[in-house]
Formats: C-alpha cells, sequence, structure tokens
C-alpha cells in the first residue's frame, strides 16, 4: 500500500494580499508606438504563467486605450516567489494536480487585479530615470536555515 499526503488542504479568506505591480518604461519621443515601450509586471503569485499572461494579454488586446501599447512582444510577466500564494490558477498538470484542479475565479482574480495595477501605471506615466548599479551586499540575507544547511554533505558545504 502506498501512503500519499493529503490533498484536502483548502483555505478561505486572506492571510496576505497578493499584488501586481506594472512598470512602465516608455521613449517620450514616442508615445504612441508600441515598440517604443516596455510593461513589466512584478505578481505575488509565484511563477509567471503562461496562461496567465495570455490572458492578461487577450484582455488588454480589447481594451480601448492599451490595447494597441502593450503586446506579446513588449510585454513581461514575472512572479515574485512567494509560498503564500493560492493554487488554482497554473494551466500545467502537476501544479493542478496538487493545487486541487484549476479554479477559473482564482485565475481570473489575478488577471484582473493585474490589469488594474497596469491602467494605474499607464495612467500615472510621467518623467523620470533609470540607474543601473553594482554592489555587494554581505550578511545582508539568507536563502536558506543554516541548521538545514549544515546538514548537507560537507564536500557539498566546501563547494561554496
Amino acid at each position: 500500500m502506498m501512503g500519499y499526503a493529503s490533498l484536502a488542504q483548502t483555505d478561505t479568506g486572506l492571510h496576505m494580499r497578493q499584488r501586481s505591480r506594472a512598470f512602465i518604461i516608455a521613449d517620450p519621443s514616442d508615445p504612441t508606438s508600441p515598440t517604443s515601450r516596455i510593461l513589466l509586471i512584478s505578481s505575488d503569485i509565484c511563477m509567471g504563467n503562461t496562461g496567465v499572461r495570455r490572458s492578461i494579454l487577450d484582455a488588454l488586446s480589447t481594451d480601448p486605450v492599451l490595447g494597441d501599447l502593450y503586446t506579446p512582444s513588449n510585454t513581461a510577466l514575472v512572479g515574485t516567489n512567494s509560498h503564500l500564494g493560492v493554487g488554482g490558477y497554473l494551466e500545467d498538470l502537476l501544479p493542478q494536480t496538487t493545487g486541487l484542479g484549476y479554479v477559473n475565479q482564482t485565475a481570473q482574480a489575478i488577471v484582473d487585479g493585474t490589469l488594474n495595477a497596469i491602467r494605474k501605471a499607464h495612467a500615472s506615466l510621467a518623467p523620470g530615470s533609470i540607474r543601473v548599479g553594482n554592489t555587494t551586499l554581505l550578511g545582508a540575507n539568507r536563502n536558506r536555515s543554516l541548521s538545514v544547511y549544515t546538514a548537507n554533505p560537507s564536500e557539498e558545504r566546501a563547494k561554496y
């Protein structure tokens, strides 16, 4: 007999709100051309999913203001690695299995919230600047628990 972890984990309510943040970089000398702008969406959904991206782009294509400006060639969706997110929005089999299937209401809430962020970013476009820097931060972050890391074999730890 094989044992399985319970998949009956469900939840209601909000523990922590998830956000989509939209950033638009546009060339002011050609403000109406989609080739002169980039839309970057950072969403608290763990993974930037092609199905969610496709749904966002489909909705944008019918928007009378945004439809011609944000296209597959100038829009990127990335997910913030959060373990607080909901399941049911990914179209691939494994996440659907562990998330108890595809939930259209969940996927649509992500799309609607993201569209709201895009509209706000578009409406608030203003001159700005981008600066690129490079630095080293020491002791600023830990990716893993030290006690868990030290349980790795010494030859593995010696690599790092």
